[in-house]
């Protein structure tokens, strides 16, 4: 199993990760009008993102919230869940249960909407209203 075209999807599939935590910590670096509001957002963004979005799938699901054929679909908005289902899916070989474990379309997606959204607020606190 060992083969250089699947350490090769998970080094771009992390490259591409890497990168949407690095517009994350650029948007909060840009917001950030002190050090300590920019520690302060930088934590509550990371539990956000490392607890929040999976607690309030699973929650959601248990509640009836998120219909159990939308999984894929919602797993997309995480940033970590859709890293997570696209090694799954691309490089791992999907779960032994045979139930997917995110649409890598959507994935793919929703990391690329993650960096740009992360981007765009980045560029619009940092640049003037007069250059925009």
């Amino acid at each position: 199993m060992d083969s250089p075209l699947l350490y090769l999807r998970f080094v771009v599939l992390t490259a591409a990760f890497a990168l949407v935590l690095m517009g994350a910590a650029l948007a909060i670096s840009t917001t950030a009008g002190t050090t300590r509001a920019g520690i302060v957002v930088a934590v509550a963004l990371g539990v956000a993102l490392v607890v929040g979005f999976d607690a309030g799938i699973v929650a959601g699901l248990a509640g009836g919230v998120v219909p159990e054929g939308a999984l894929e679909l919602v797993l997309a908005l995480s940033p970590n869940s859709a890293f997570r289902g696209l090694v799954l899916e691309t490089v791992v070989g999907g779960v032994e249960s045979g139930a997917p474990a995110a649409s890598p379309v959507a994935s793919v997606l929703g990391l690329l909407l993650w960096l740009v959204g992360t981007l765009a607020v980045a560029v619009v606190t940092v640049w003037p209203e007069s250059r925009r």
